[in-house]
């Protein structure tokens, strides 16, 4: 069951009027089933029907057009500093426990200058993260996406110096999550997406 209309608002920062629109067009997509009285309910299997089918569509996009690139980066860095925002709220002891050891192993990663090992654990900070906002439809969208977004990280990654600002980056985005700092996580998260695009640019030229 979803939130209601009014926690959904608070959350996502708009109008109860935006809240009710969207939600009635997931009713609309069959996503979600709305009982009046009773509240949203998600239709788990038609979501993850769908989402896998989104990620195809946008796998075959990249593949055919650079620029979607800089479209994905754009979702991400509305999507993701959000979620850092609402992880600051929320993260337990344990997913504090799980970014400080992803970050540890990109450290060493670095240290050894393994590149793949790097990306891999990149992705699982986010992921982390992600998991940290305890929203599921939240981690079921950003799964869809995540082998989209490991390629764009192959892609900035391999850039001179970039895996240290990275690095330095999450950290950033940890210290705002562990201080539950939310309005800093969101910056902190926004910012280092925005580093990425611009990092996109430079391959592209």
């Amino acid at each position: 069951m979803l939130p209601s209309e009014e926690e959904l608002a608070r959350q996502l920062r708009v109008g109860r009027r935006s809240v009710r629109e969207a939600l009635q067009s997931l009713e609309k997509m069959e996503l979600i089933e709305i009982h009046h009285g009773k509240g949203a309910f998600v239709t788990g299997v038609k979501l993850d029907n769908y989402l896998k089918s989104l990620a195809e569509s946008i796998n075959f996009r990249l593949n055919e057009e650079k620029a979607a690139l800089l479209q994905l980066l754009e979702v991400r860095k509305l999507l993701e500093a959000g979620i850092a925002s609402l992880a600051a709220n929320r993260a337990t002891p344990q997913d504090l426990r799980i970014m400080e050891k992803v970050l540890s192993r990109q450290k060493e990663a670095i240290q050894i200058q393994d590149l793949e090992v790097f990306n891999i654990t990149d992705l699982d900070f986010h992921n982390a993260v992600v998991k940290a906002s305890q929203n599921d439809i939240l981690v079921a969208v950003y799964n869809a996406l995540s082998n989209l977004m490991l390629e764009s990280r192959r892609k900035t990654n391999q850039l001179p110096g970039v895996a240290g600002e990275s690095l330095e980056d999450h950290q950033n985005v940890f210290l705002a999550i562990k201080s539950s700092n939310e309005k800093l996580a969101h910056h902190s998260m926004f910012i280092h997406i925005d580093k990425i695009g611009q990092n996109i640019k430079k391959i592209f030229k």
